[in-house]
């Protein structure tokens, strides 16, 4: 009796065994497979973190972009702010660039020719003309007759110029006659008979006085000067003329020539300068 006991407690036993290691086989295979899902589904995510930091998304991309400055042209307006502040600066209203000084036009200096068909000097009451080309005679002769001087010099190349300035010189004379001390000041005039010879009617042609001489030697350069030149190129005249004379006496009545003899192209100059 005992030993049927004993061996259905043996059998029994033995069945627990089994069906515990039974059990315990499953835990471990499921324990298993979790540990090994658990490895692959820890490696994806390791993976998708590299592309994630290695390759930004196009949002972030974009996002990136939205947020970068854009830069912007200045506008009108803050230019026009900006010339003003360099109007106030400066105190002009529209500095000019210095190349305007590399554009100054330069200064000529030129000494006009004397046309000697249009000179001479005329002889006050007497018909006779007396142009001796080149010479100019002032003084009385042995009638006591006044004799003026006349010069014509060629202005036909400045049209549209600019006179900055004029000298006119005449002088030393080559001959001198009888005593002229108290014939003095000599007065010279501008005036203007046209390019052509002198007649005996231009005796008594007027003028504009440009200046006078307490000397023999002539010499003049006022604005008056300049003026007159200025005005008959401005004018259109092709032709800057001169007459002089003695004008404290035009005689002393001691019936001899008294006076003093010129020659406006051999003793004489005419220099202006000025811009085209």
């Amino acid at each position: 009796m005992k030993k049927k006991i004993y061996l259905i407690l043996s059998v029994i036993a033995t069945l627990l065994f089994f069906t515990t290691a039974a059990v315990c086989n499953q835990c471990t295979a499921q324990t298993e497979e979790e540990i090994i899902e658990e490895a692959e589904e820890e490696s994806v995510d390791e993976k998708a973190t590299e592309e994630t930091e290695e390759e930004p998304s196009e949002e972030t991309e974009e996002e990136t972009t939205e947020t970068e400055p854009a830069e912007e042209e200045p506008s009108e307006e803050a230019e026009e702010e900006v010339t003003e502040d360099v109007k106030e600066e400066s105190g002009v209203e529209n500095p000019q660039p210095e190349l305007e000084e590399t554009q100054r036009v330069s200064t000529i200096s030129r000494e006009l020719n004397v046309k000697i068909s249009e000179v001479g000097y005329m002889i006050s009451g007497e018909d006779v003309l007396h142009p001796y080309e080149a010479v100019q005679y002032i003084g009385d002769t042995a009638k006591n007759n006044p004799c003026r001087g006349y010069i014509s010099y060629d202005i036909s190349s400045l049209s549209g110029v600019n006179v900055e300035s004029a000298f006119l010189e005449l002088g030393p004379p080559y001959e001198r006659y009888g005593d002229t001390s108290a014939f003095y000041p000599i007065s010279i005039y501008s005036a203007s008979w046209g390019a052509r010879a002198l007649n005996p009617g231009d005796f008594g042609l007027a003028g504009n006085l440009i200046g006078e001489s307490n000397n023999e030697i002539i010499e003049i350069s006022s604005d008056v000067l300049k003026g007159e030149l200025q005005q008959a190129i401005d004018d259109g005249a092709v032709r800057f003329q001169i007459i002089f004379y003695f004008k404290g006496l035009e005689t002393d009545n001691d019936n001899q020539w008294d006076g003093l003899t010129y020659s406006a192209q051999a003793n004489g100059n005419f220099i202006i300068n000025y811009t085209p």
